[in-house]
């Protein structure tokens, strides 16, 4: 660790990298030059914070929905046994290990560049007067921000990981701290931030109390679900933490009008280019348009795009498609509206994407997928043939082997307005949405309620206000409400929430997070979820849409009505068994990059308390 901790204290210490960035925040210092020659106005000094928007995070961006969603099961990739997405998928990471190293590298890296904001350029700006300590907390404020989702991703994916809390003091070989103190480590910067930020960001794309708050309850959850389970030693009880979930995501929906945030009316009008930084994004990956420089142009759409003629053959996914689970859990509870920012589902149009193919290029990949070139242009239509099995003929579509991805798939320079190009769609990854604290204000309800199946609608309120936005569809056009298939919530308990949360977050990173919280709250939970990793919980529960079935492929039914219905999802054969059993081990921590381990044997050690200086 101290190898590359020293490499980032390079970049940061003698220069510091103003790409501050993309889609809103300013772009007038894309420059590199000493950091203390710049710093000679508030302005430099915010500027400083701008880069943790965007480039540090890249290579765990680019790597986060193979953590977050295939390794949850989300995503089915039958190719190769040793691609990124199958290392994640089937628990053996030691098969591919940039899915764990440049994740790693990264999160230290934004660690790394917030310490020199907190430690060093804004003490250095005091002290010479060149702003005041007021102006200078709310810069350190966006740094501790980061520093604290950076922190808690490290203690999501590993467990326990050393906390470096100053670049310039870090011991040459580092232990790792204890899970919990890497969790209230967060937690303190976090309660910094929401204590120093505005409500409303002093510029697009920039961080704010909201955001903040919306962190904290999230860091609350996690650590309140650890105390439950008897995991915790330090002072504060389970249902403090509880309390404190509730409360503060109570406040980032109540006072998020002030900040000018709010719920999103149409789920998948989030995920366009054109909405990059819309009211319900409380923190995004600032990417640069039309840069296709490495750490500032965002190519996940291309990589998860299935046909060439949707992107203007920038890119295409030949393997990487949505899992049975999922597919099987959109069908029955996903709602219309939000699957459809979530899967390309056969037939369904989309009136903002186009066949994208230049005019004059090479049609063959259209003709591939029985697009013909004089549709260039057209709307979007979910019927490429090629990937599709028998006929139907009395729908004229045909049954799916897979399903395609939607949500990250923003569309070629047609559909984005010219700002997509080549290796870069322009799009600001979503990072946090206001929609989590309405889940996060349920769980924490559910749990100062005992944990088990609830009705009180004060805990049902949260989660049932973001299912009737994903089923939006369905309430114009009267066909939900009680009585009716599609309906709120009369009921909830853990595995609900989970359920919901894996709908609404899918492919934004976040859902092995939730199912490593779930575990922690207590011994059963965690013998639930291992028994879900393993496909265990098929033979254990009657519930169709809590069994898992890690890696089977399957068959997507195409419904009469394609404009209003969801069809139904056949399950097929297992393509492959994961090589590693999911266990207590593997489910709290994938193993630490070996690179690192080799540099800091200490990694082998026992972690060790955080000295908080108490």
């Amino acid at each position: 660790m101290r190898k590359y901790i020293c490499a980032l204290l390079l970049c940061t210490l003698y220069i510091v990298p103003l790409y501050f960035s993309s889609c809103s925040l300013d772009t007038d210092n894309e420059k590199m030059v000493p950091a203390y020659t710049t710093l000679q106005s508030y302005s430099d000094l915010q500027a400083t914070a701008a880069n943790l928007y965007l480039s540090p995070w890249y290579e765990f961006h680019k790597r986060m929905l193979m953590l977050g969603d295939a390794r949850a099961n989300n995503i089915l990739s039958d190719e190769t046994n040793y691609s990124d997405w199958n290392a994640q998928g089937t628990f053996n990471e030691a098969m591919n290990l940039q899915t764990i190293r440049r994740p790693w590298a990264s999160l230290y890296n934004v660690i790394t560049q917030a310490d020199y904001i907190v430690d060093d350029y804004a003490p250095y700006c005091v002290k010479n007067n060149i702003c005041t300590q007021e102006q200078a907390d709310a810069v350190v404020a966006e740094a501790k921000f980061m520093r604290a989702l950076a922190y808690y991703y490290l203690g999501i994916y590993w467990h326990n990981v050393p906390i470096v809390d100053n670049a310039t003091t870090i011991a040459a070989q580092a232990r790792s701290n204890t899970f919990e103190d890497v969790m209230l480590y967060a937690i303190r910067d976090a309660e910094f931030a929401a204590a120093n930020l505005s409500d409303k960001p002093y510029e697009v794309g920039r961080v704010s109390r909201i955001t903040a708050l919306t962190l904290l309850s999230r860091l609350y959850l996690t650590i309140g679900a650890y105390a439950n389970g008897g995991h915790t030693v330090r002072p504060g009880t389970a249902m403090e933490w509880f309390a404190k979930a509730d409360s503060v995501a109570t406040l980032a929906i109540t006072d998020a009008s002030a900040g000018g945030y709010g719920l999103m009316d149409d789920y998948e009008q989030m995920f366009r280019v054109q909405n990059n930084n819309c009211k319900e994004v409380l923190f995004a990956i600032q990417f640069v348009a039309h840069n296709q420089t490495t750490g500032l142009a965002n190519d996940l759409s291309q990589s998860l795009c299935y046909s060439y003629c949707l992107d203007n053959r920038y890119g295409k996914a030949w393997s990487t498609r949505a899992g049975y689970d999922f597919l099987n859990l959109c069908s029955m509870r996903g709602g219309m509206s939000r699957t459809r920012g979530n899967v390309f589902l056969l037939g369904t149009s989309y009136d903002y994407l186009y066949h994208e193919m230049e005019y004059g290029a090479d049609k063959m990949d259209c003709r591939t997928d029985f697009h013909t070139p004089d549709m260039d242009g057209a709307t979007w239509v979910v019927d490429t043939k090629a990937t599709y099995t028998k006929e139907d003929s009395t729908t004229g579509y045909y049954d799916i082997s897979k399903v395609a991805i939607k949500k990250q798939v923003v569309g070629g320079p047609l559909a984005t307005g010219g700002v997509a190009t080549n290796g870069n769609s322009g799009f600001c990854t979503p990072m946090i949405r206001l929609a989590e604290a309405y889940l996060n204000q349920s769980e924490a309800r559910l749990m100062l309620a005992g944990g088990g199946d609830n009705t009180d609608p004060n805990v049902l309120s949260g989660i049932n206000t973001i299912r009737r936005r994903a089923y939006k569809m369905e309430i114009e056009r009267g066909a939900y409400g009680a009585g009716l298939a599609a309906h709120d919530y009369t009921t909830i308990n853990l595995d609900t929430l989970l359920h919901e949360r894996r709908l609404e977050f899918f492919c934004e990173g976040t859902s092995w997070a939730d199912i490593v919280r779930m575990s922690f709250y207590s011994d059963a939970q965690l013998q639930k979820m291992i028994d879900y990793n393993n496909n265990h919980l098929i033979d254990l529960t009657s519930d169709p849409v809590t069994g898992c079935y890690r890696q089977y492929t399957y068959t997507y039914k195409v419904p009469d009505d394609v404009t209003t219905q969801i069809g139904i999802v056949v399950l097929g054969d297992v393509c492959r068994r994961a090589s590693r059993e999911c266990t207590k081990e593997n489910l709290w921590a994938m193993i630490y990059p070996p690179s690192e381990v080799s540099l800091d044997p200490n990694l082998k050690l026992d972690p060790v308390p955080y000295d908080f200086g108490e």
